[in-house]
């Protein structure tokens, strides 16, 4: 009877190595279980955790349907716990995007509808050598446009809208949520559009400036009027940025490089 209790006095928990006294955690929280991880256990935990409406990534999805820039303003202003990391919302968001792209649309057919080359060119010629390389950036690279493309957008953002107080950190998690959001709403576009047979026709780029509009209201504390007009400067350099970036990585492409 003694050796049992000194063995059941002496289990630690997994997950950070305090004494247990009980069937759970005191210091973290995690249920003890003695068993070794099973496929069962693994879904059903995946499965609730899903299905957790008061978890950490619905929370975020929820309140960023609803108000994009406050969330951003809680973030910077210390509510970190309650909210996705906006940089890793913003990766997940835009590796699931591509992803409903590739399963739906296909990559070969997004890079041909974003590149059109008019004429009659040469394999040899620099126009199409351009264009060929230009749509297999597009094909393979297209996260890493989006990863470079925000911290330059913020760049810029911090400076046109310097008035704010903003700093590049604050800039960039707004950002980030923003276009995470967008990125979100767009791959549920291309589901439906998918499902309906039709094509996407300039709408998600009007959704990213309505996601951006409301957000950067919010945010930068504008009004509507004066929010709008900045928020169309924004895309435009947004558009800019984006280019930038694409030529960089086409001329590396060309290279040889990547």
């Amino acid at each position: 009877m003694a050796e049992t209790q000194s063995a059941e006095a002496v289990i630690t928990c997994k997950n950070c190595d305090a004494y247990l006294h009980g069937s759970f955690c005191s210091a973290c929280g995690q249920k003890h279980i003695p068993s070794r991880l099973s496929a069962k256990e693994l879904f059903v935990n995946a499965f609730f955790a899903f299905m957790d409406l008061d978890s950490t990534i619905w929370r975020t999805i929820r309140e960023l349907t609803r108000n994009p820039g406050q969330v951003a303003l809680n973030y910077i202003g210390g509510q970190r716990f309650s909210y996705v990391n906006p940089i890793k919302y913003f990766l997940v968001t835009s590796a699931f995007a591509l992803a409903v792209i590739a399963l739906t649309v296909g990559l070969d057919t997004m890079a041909d509808g974003m590149v059109h080359i008019d004429g009659d060119f040469k394999e040899t010629d620099t126009v199409f050598q351009i264009g060929e390389a230009l749509r297999s950036v597009l094909r393979e690279n297209m996260n890493l446009i989006s990863f470079l493309t925000l911290p330059l957008f913020a760049f810029l953002l911090r400076w046109q809208y310097w008035r704010s107080g903003r700093n590049y950190a604050e800039t960039l998690s707004f950002l980030a949520f923003a276009m995470g959001q967008t990125n979100l709403y767009s791959a549920l576009l291309v589901i439906v559009l998918a499902a309906a047979g039709s094509g996407d026709q300039g709408i998600s780029v009007f959704i990213g400036f309505i996601v951006l509009l409301h957000a950067a209201k919010v945010f930068f504390g504008m009004s509507w009027p004066k929010a709008f007009f900045a928020v169309v400067l924004s895309s435009i350099l947004q558009s800019i940025t984006g280019i930038l970036v694409a030529g960089i990585l086409v001329l590396a492409k060309m290279a040889g490089l990547i």
